[in-house]
């Protein structure tokens, strides 16, 4: 019994793997990379066309349309990084040209060898070389 549920789970991994090759020949679009992170997490879009990308061991970066990688984004919390644990999402507030605001997800340590989940707004106030977050 138990060599035939291996062989069945076996074989649904290769047909998986077989058709995952296939799909990006048909995409309607050519797909590329833009830049390099270091376990990216998340991404959002800021009103004038930039993203956010957060990794999961607890940075932030600024990506430009054409590509250009921001220096790490300055004030982020303490991220207890490991495992599950890490920098999470990152949300854009919908009035974020008016108000600067970001929410942002991530683990944080706890007593001992706790961790727990967190989430907070700060304000991202943006530079030429990337950005830094305040209080909101």
């Amino acid at each position: 019994m138990t060599s035939n549920r291996l062989f069945a789970t076996a074989l649904s991994v290769l047909l998986v793997l077989s058709t995952a090759g296939n799909a990006q020949d048909s995409l309607p679009f050519n797909a590329a990379p833009v830049t390099s992170f270091d376990e990216p997490w998340a991404l959002a879009f800021l009103p004038d066309g930039r993203m956010l990308v957060t990794e999961k061991k607890g940075n932030l970066f600024i990506v430009s349309q054409n590509g250009q990688k921001s220096r790490p984004v300055a004030g982020l919390p303490d991220v207890d990084y490991g495992g599950q644990g890490g920098l999470g999402d990152i949300a854009v507030h919908p009035d974020f040209a008016d108000n600067g605001l970001v929410y942002l997800s991530y683990a944080e340590r706890g007593t001992g060898k706790t961790r727990g989940g967190a989430v907070t707004r700060a304000v991202l106030n943006l530079t030429e070389r990337g950005g830094y977050l305040s209080d909101a």
